[in-house]
């Protein structure tokens, strides 16, 4: 897994915990933050990134964290497209997650 925002202290935290998966942005294990799931689809989700990095990352960040989450289950052979989840519908899925997110932080501000 590819780590945007990778730190010394989230490297030693991940290999204090080799079995554990990490935030796609700041690389911290799961055992230390809690994840953020964004919806796929019915009773379906996926998280690549904390909650931390959910309401801190900037829009790309957050699409290539999950994006590369994406890849990284087709290198280990995960085959999703055979029930119709491609890359474009997790994308499609995350801009929507981060629209709401916008849509609820401009409403707090009214």
């Amino acid at each position: 897994m590819k780590y945007l925002h990778d730190t010394p202290e989230s490297k030693a935290e991940r290999a204090e915990n080799p079995s554990s998966g990490a935030c796609g942005i700041c690389g911290r294990p799961w055992v230390y933050v809690r994840t953020h799931d964004i919806s796929i689809g019915e009773g379906m989700g996926c998280f690549a990134q904390c909650e931390e990095c959910w309401h801190t990352a900037d829009d790309k960040d957050i699409i290539e964290s999950n994006s590369n989450l994406y890849d990284d289950w087709i290198e280990q052979g995960i085959s999703l497209e055979e029930i119709g989840f491609t890359k474009k519908h997790l994308k499609l899925c995350v801009i929507h997650a981060l629209y709401e997110r916008h849509c609820n932080q401009l409403i707090k501000r009214l």
